[in-house]
């Protein structure tokens, strides 16, 4: 709570004490009067910076935050370029695989191809088999009837 010194009533001209009171005062306004204008010359300042910073194309490259906005940076561009190597690696053994994919399914069909001829060969043995089983069976029990 601030006393302007014109209230402070002096009677009979004061003593010692009260003039050291009335220079306490003063001092203490003297300094209460200087931290409000540190005050509004520190709010001054920030809010020039804020319109600075928000207008501004060039940042405070001093700034710590700035520092590891740009360390955060350089970081990330990093990393995007090791995806990016991984994803060329990756590209080209996706096409490699897909070659070799090619190569197995024409060999598939090809031995697909083979077994179902094999079968059907097989097949065709086992009917000629059988003929040929019946034949003899016949000429077998013709040899013993003309016995």
């Amino acid at each position: 709570m601030e006393v302007p010194l014109d209230e402070i009533n002096l009677e009979n001209g004061g003593d010692a004490n009260d003039k050291y009171s009335i220079k306490k005062v003063e001092d203490i306004e003297k300094q209460n009067n200087q931290l409000k204008e540190e005050i509004a010359a520190l709010r001054d300042e920030i809010q020039s910076r804020v319109q600075n910073h928000v207008s501004s194309a060039t940042p405070d490259v001093t700034a710590p935050d700035y520092q590891n906005l740009m360390n955060t940076k350089r970081q990330l561009e990093k990393d995007i370029e090791v995806y990016k190597a991984r994803l060329t690696v990756e590209e080209r053994d996706k096409i490699k695989l897909q070659g070799q994919i090619s190569v197995l399914d024409s060999q598939v069909k090809r031995y697909r191809g083979q077994v179902q001829s094999s079968s059907e060969a097989e097949d065709e043995a086992l009917r000629e088999k059988r003929r040929l089983q019946k034949e003899l069976r016949i000429k077998n029990e013709e040899l013993q009837h003309s016995r």
